[in-house]
């Protein structure tokens, strides 16, 4: 590696970027180290006349298992799990760096991010962004400031930028930070119920941070920058003039008529027109895509014009009352849902297990206990999102966002599973999703602790001007400034996804989170009329109940080679695990079987006492006497002097099998107990003169 490198802090870590080799149109390989992270980026731009492949920008984020520093102990399991993270983050940093990229060039730019060591504290994706904006900036001189992903918690009252990963369990919040010197890009996170005003000061202070470590990689990037590289693009701007021209006084027609429903279809059809205006044929695919283009950023500068000149305040929240909610929708779901907003909806189905067993064969951990799966819309054409990265993102933001007001499994002993099918043309939203699957964890009996609803809210922004948007469609949606799906309970705020295309100002939080909270506490109303509490569990979840024994009777549950457990599950048609701290956890498909379990382990631990009455089961025969059993693992000798009619054989009394009733009259050393039929006959011994 090359002496060209450079130090600084960013929150809690040190920071060290090394610059490699040059090579003709590849950017230098550029190793950056946070903490014990270390990562490697390489940006690889073909000259154009070698480019067979389509233009854009195509990321790579690999970790190998060697970068934890340990072999895992099943490597296969492992290292799917590692493809999936690399996956999602390629096309999360994919995403995002997109956005610092010139709106239309003819290059192909290959970014490889290479994780070679991963500090237990310390998530190596803030090293990776670290290492393409040095990257990118090297081998683009003309790319936008240098992107930085900060991580933020407060802890014991004061905000912090990348702490450890330890001390975010103690955090009331956790939120990362997409943003360069000039700009924010996303914020995506959960917190512990803040207020507004304490969502504001984080992102300031995570934006202070931001700005701090963009501003000294872009010191670092112009010293080290070629200067003779420059993007190559195409420049259509006489079409795009008659683009606007022939289509922004029916653009504003349509928007001021108002017509949602058909809008989509009004607007393919005067596309179309313009084609034909300007004299496209069917045959030439190339100029009918740069018109395609123009005509969608007409589309998005008419909007972001009629929405500040002619939109009242009193349209903000007319959506709220477009929504549509219903619970229990299948017989057979433990829960279901279905949230409808204009032409697509989404439904849930809650699903609850003893463990992951019971749902898809794996083993589950208590961190693991609950998960959002988010199912690929039918007519993927029209999806607002990208799939499947948008679903697996969806899912898990949704799942952590909800964690907090579910029951500890010591409470509530269930995984939960929630399915959601997205219904219409389009994919599903987050809030949508959050609500739908609410819904259905009420609907199937999950004790939550409070109620979260979300809601999606874009901004329009002029230098005088702030527009809020509520549930804003396709269209709305890409001409905002701003878009952020906010969840929260009556209280305070669980979670934030925002995307932005500006530097988020005190006052552009302040109108964003305001309009949501005003948006999210109508929306919670609508879903408590619907279901305000938990619903009894479904005649089809299983049963599960947690007891709590001593941890030394936990041998004598178990029995000699499970021998007493094995019986009990055997004979009350149930499941029984036992823990070595005394923790017992009891499933049985039904309330019967469950508790006829529980019972017979109330039988099994209760100390055996004279005067004691049980219904035994005759479990063998000798000549002297019989052997009963008296509950799972219990066993008494009833001798033949303590029948009634001692002159007949045993034998010839009783079968295997067979029920009795008997007595405990003593408990002898080994703990078995002497037994007796004729003491709870003495009428009938007094009789025959006994």
């Amino acid at each position: 590696m090359s002496s060209s490198s450079k130090r600084f802090s960013f929150g809690e870590h040190p920071v060290f970027i090394e610059l490699g080799s040059t090579a003709e149109h590849t950017g230098s390989p550029v190793m950056v180290h946070v903490g014990q992270s270390v990562v490697l980026a390489t940006c690889h731009v073909p000259p154009p006349s070698f480019q067979s492949r389509p233009p854009g920008l195509v990321v790579s984020f690999v970790e190998r298992s060697y970068a934890r520093g340990r072999i895992p102990d099943d490597s296969h399991i492992h290292q799917t799990e590692i493809n999936k993270v690399e996956e999602s983050r390629s096309l999360e940093l994919q995403s995002v760096l997109n956005d610092t990229l010139p709106d239309k060039h003819e290059l192909r730019i290959e970014l490889n991010i290479l994780v070679f060591s991963r500090d237990p504290q310390v998530d190596p994706i803030v090293a990776a962004v670290i290492a393409a904006s040095c990257a990118l900036g090297i081998t683009l001189p003309q790319h936008a400031d240098p992107i930085v992903l900060a991580r933020l918690a407060k802890i014991n009252g004061v905000f912090c930028t990348n702490p450890s990963n330890s001390a975010i369990e103690k955090s009331q919040c956790d939120l990362w930070v997409y943003g360069s010197s000039s700009q924010t890009i996303q914020v995506r996170g959960i917190t512990n119920e803040l207020d507004e005003l304490e969502l504001i000061c984080a992102i300031e202070a995570g934006q202070r941070d931001i700005h701090k470590t963009s501003s000294s990689i872009k010191e670092w990037i112009l010293e080290h920058s070629p200067s003779s590289k420059s993007f190559a693009k195409t420049v259509e701007t006489t079409l795009k003039r008659k683009v606007a021209a022939l289509a922004k006084t029916s653009l504003m027609k349509l928007f001021q008529e108002n017509l949602k429903k058909d809008l989509s279809n009004q607007l393919s059809d005067l596309q179309k027109a313009v084609e034909i205006a300007i004299c496209i044929n069917e045959i030439d695919g190339s100029r009918k895509e740069i018109i395609a283009v123009y005509f969608y950023q007409c589309v998005q500068e008419t909007l972001r014009e009629y929405y500040l000149n002619a939109v009242s305040s009193s349209d903000i929240h007319a959506t709220l009352h477009t929504r549509k909610i219903k619970t229990h929708l299948f017989p057979r779901a433990h829960g279901s849902a279905s949230y409808t907003t204009g032409d697509h909806s989404a439904i849930a189905l809650t699903t609850l297990g003893r463990d992951r067993s019971s749902l898809n064969g794996q083993y589950t951990e208590a961190k693991n206990s609950f998960d959002v799966h988010i199912h690929n819309s039918p007519d993927d054409a029209g999806a607002r999102y990208p799939i499947p990265n948008h679903a697996l993102n969806a899912g898990r933001w949704v799942a952590d966002t909800l964690r907090f007001v579910l029951p500890k499994l010591d409470m509530f002993p269930y995984v939960i599973h929630v399915d959601v099918e997205p219904v219409g043309r389009h994919s599903c939203s987050p809030d949508e999703i959050l609500c739908t699957a609410m819904l259905s964890m009420l609907d199937a009996g999950v004790p939550l602790f409070s109620v979260v609803g979300a809601v999606e809210v874009g901004l329009i922004c002029s230098p005088s001007q702030l527009v809020p948007l509520i549930d804003p469609d396709d269209f709305e949606r890409a001409s905002c400034n701003v878009v952020a799906t906010i969840a929260g309970t009556m209280t305070g705020i669980a979670g934030i996804n925002l995307r932005s295309k500006t530097l988020l100002t005190r006052d552009i939080l302040q109108e964003l989170l305001s309009n949501a909270k005003q948006a999210r506490l109508s929306l919670i109303a609508l879903m408590k009329e619907c279901v305000a509490f938990p619903r009894e569990l479904s005649e089809f979840a299983p049963r599960v109940q947690i007891l709590k024994i001593s941890s030394r009777k936990t041998g004598q549950l178990v029995g000699r080679g499970g021998s007493v457990v094995k019986a009990i599950c055997q004979q009350t048609y149930s499941n029984v695990e036992v823990f070595p701290d005394g923790t017992v956890r009891v499933s049985a498909s039904n309330d019967d079987s469950l508790q006829n379990a529980i019972l017979a382990i109330q039988k099994t631990l209760k100390p055996l006492k004279p005067g004691q009455i049980f219904e035994g089961v005759v479990s063998g025969i000798q000549a002297n006497g019989v052997l009963v059993n008296l509950s799972p693992g219990r066993e008494g000798f009833l001798p033949l002097e303590q029948l009634i009619n001692t002159h007949v054989p045993v034998r010839e009394q009783f079968k295997i099998g067979e029920c009795i009733r008997v007595v405990c009259q003593s408990v002898n050393h080994h703990g078995q107990g002497q037994l007796s039929v004729k003491a709870l006959h003495p009428e009938i011994t007094r009789n025959r003169g006994y």
